[in-house]
């Protein structure tokens, strides 16, 4: 079920990660993450028109082609097209290191033989050139999905370009995971993830004059950590530390063997009483709650529509 389909999206997580580490992290071997030829997208003409669309295809596609958008897992980003001169666009937010290594980190071991951790979890914004027709096409991948959804005009276009390429100036880290009581409802830790961006640029449009069609309904979906209060861990701390550092060694001993020891590799780990979680810098020890994780989906109303 529910706890199944966050399992074995970790499980994923955990054995690419694994696959991907040689002798040194791959934090500056990356390959572009970007879906569309880079550019820096040029003013347009005050009086143009520019459609506004929501585009969607399967996670990890290149590895998994089409399996987990089947299970709503998808990367989402926002497409624009100018009437007047036909020119597409595309704006994403990705983890500039792969969505792989955004999730879980390396164990590297220091030239003292002490341990310590690299992340890998940088955001990159993209904005693009054209739509990526292989990716974001139905008939490629049949989750993937490209919404029209509304439009804006150029004079107002131009000046969410502004503003997205200052937002840019500091581009939050990719974060996976919604750390949530699983009783209450209550979010403790929220994610950050090309789909809270894509939501957060459409709102940016609205915010600026665009119009939206209210017939229209996107959907997100966050991977689920249930757990009591997080409380911060001192990562300078001795105890802390090595507990950290053990914590995250399970994932990486949980390669080289079948999916299935991987999630019973993940149970295990769920029933650790010791576990932790990263996000924006800081540690954090969870105090998790059964059924531990979990697929939450949400499903939004485009920007100035009443809730359906």
């Amino acid at each position: 079920g529910n706890a199944m389909r966050a399992a074995a999206l970790a499980a994923v997580v955990c054995c690419c990660v694994v696959a991907a580490a040689g002798d040194m992290p791959p934090c500056v071997q990356a390959e572009d993450q970007c879906h569309s030829p880079g550019c820096h997208i040029p003013l347009l003409d005050d009086d143009d028109t520019v459609n506004i669309f929501w585009m969607e295809a399967p996670l990890m596609e290149h590895t998994f082609g089409n399996l987990l958008g089947a299970f709503g897992m998808h990367h989402s980003a926002i497409g624009f097209e100018s009437i007047k001169t036909g020119r597409n666009f595309t704006v994403e937010y990705v983890g500039e290191y792969g969505f792989f290594n955004t999730s879980v980190p390396f164990v590297i071991t220091n030239d003292d033989g002490t341990q310590d951790l690299l992340w890998c979890d940088a955001g990159q914004l993209c904005t693009g050139d054209g739509i990526d027709s292989s990716y974001f096409n139905h008939t490629h991948y049949p989750s993937s999905n490209i919404y029209f959804v509304g439009k804006i005009s150029g004079q107002d276009f131009n000046t969410v370009m502004t503003a997205l390429y200052e937002w840019a100036a500091d581009v939050p880290s990719y974060n996976l995971w919604l750390v949530m009581n699983h009783r209450s409802g209550q979010h403790y830790l929220e994610p950050y993830t090309c789909q809270t961006f894509a939501l957060w640029l459409l709102s940016l449009c609205y915010e600026n004059g665009a119009t939206f069609y209210c017939d229209q309904e996107v959907t997100s979906t966050d991977v689920a950590v249930y757990t009591k209060q997080p409380a911060v861990a001192d990562y300078n701390d001795p105890t802390a530390h090595a507990e950290i550092i053990q914590f995250y060694s399970y994932w990486a001993l949980s390669y080289n063997t079948t999916l299935t020891d991987l999630l019973t590799q993940l149970e295990e780990i769920a029933k650790d009483p010791t576990k932790f979680l990263y996000a924006n810098q800081v540690y954090y020890s969870l105090d998790n709650e059964f059924p531990y994780l979990g697929i939450k989906t949400a499903y939004h109303t485009m920007p100035g529509c009443a809730p359906s």
